[in-house]
């Protein structure tokens, strides 16, 4: 029988890659979203409109029949977290994990108690080019170089570093319902624009080392990604996403089918891995009939 799988956010650009590749697993794919003029409606087996993340949200989500759920919102995970909501069908990390990883003022502190390597706060004014990233914020939206940060030095809202210029990784990790590692694969970031556009595999020993410190220190279930910087051979965290990257259909086309094995009930297999596969993505275009 085929597992019915749902999956959120399904207007994002990203989205029909993750349909179509659960469709292959023979999956009943059933998309949710709050817009209903999207593209990747017309590629789920059923498409489900829904509100906004709210008070009632999971009154909606369980209302629908479903074997696995993939929230795809950092919303959807802190409303579940906050909410205390245990529903097995639901991969996600634990409430504490999900709290950690979503605030990046939290994730920054923790790091900093865990001697985890991040680029340093400036608490101090400055003239000089600084990152600036909102507390809550998704990919690459609300995160940029600011000349100076006198505007955002005061504002609790916001997250100002240093600047780290080096080679960007994103890391896709899964682990299991026990908390276990079971595989990572880190890509590189080569072009990007919110989303990744070109981006390539590789399968590094110190940045594969470094993901299984982090485990060791969260209680993450299911698929995470974790975005570094590398420079002089040293790993900088950038942030953490207890959930489906954008672009981790990558690091699933390369050998790390982590999808299929969640779907499986987390078997223990030998992944074999394409290192250096490249990744670009375009655009393409859906003819459908109006009504």
């Amino acid at each position: 029988m085929k597992k019915r799988v749902l999956l959120s956010a399904v207007g994002g650009s990203v989205s029909v890659s993750y349909i179509q590749y659960l469709k292959k697993l023979n999956c009943y794919v059933i998309g949710i979203d709050s817009n209903n003029k999207i593209t990747g409606k017309y590629f789920c087996d059923d498409f489900i409109k829904v509100p906004e993340v709210s008070d009632r949200y999971y009154d909606v989500i369980k209302s629908i029949n479903f074997d696995l759920f993939f929230p795809f919102l950092d919303e959807e995970l802190l409303y579940f977290a906050g909410n205390n909501i245990q529903d097995q069908r639901i991969i996600m990390s634990k409430a504490e994990t999900i709290g950690i990883c979503i605030n990046k003022r939290f994730l920054y502190e923790f790091a900093k108690e865990n001697n985890i390597l991040v680029p340093e706060e400036i608490r101090e004014l400055t003239l000089e080019d600084v990152f600036v990233r909102k507390v809550f914020s998704r990919g690459s939206k609300n995160a940029f170089i600011s000349k100076g940060n006198e505007k955002y030095l005061f504002d609790y809202d916001y997250l100002v570093q240093e600047i780290i210029k080096g080679q960007e990784y994103t890391i896709d990790l899964l682990c299991n319902d026990k908390h276990e590692y079971i595989y990572c694969v880190p890509r590189k970031r080569i072009k990007k624009s919110n989303v990744s556009l070109i981006g390539q595999v590789s399968m590094e020993d110190d940045l594969i080392e470094f993901t299984k410190k982090i485990c060791k220190l969260f209680k993450f279930i299911g698929p995470v990604n974790i975005q570094v910087i590398k420079k002089d051979n040293k790993i900088y965290l950038i942030e953490i996403n207890p959930r489906l990257a954008g672009s981790s259909i990558l690091s699933i086309m390369a050998g790390f089918d982590f999808l299929k094995n969640i779907i499986d009930g987390y078997p223990k297999v030998i992944f074999e891995i394409e290192n250096n596969l490249k990744m670009f993505r375009y655009l393409n275009e859906l003819f459908v009939k109006s009504n």
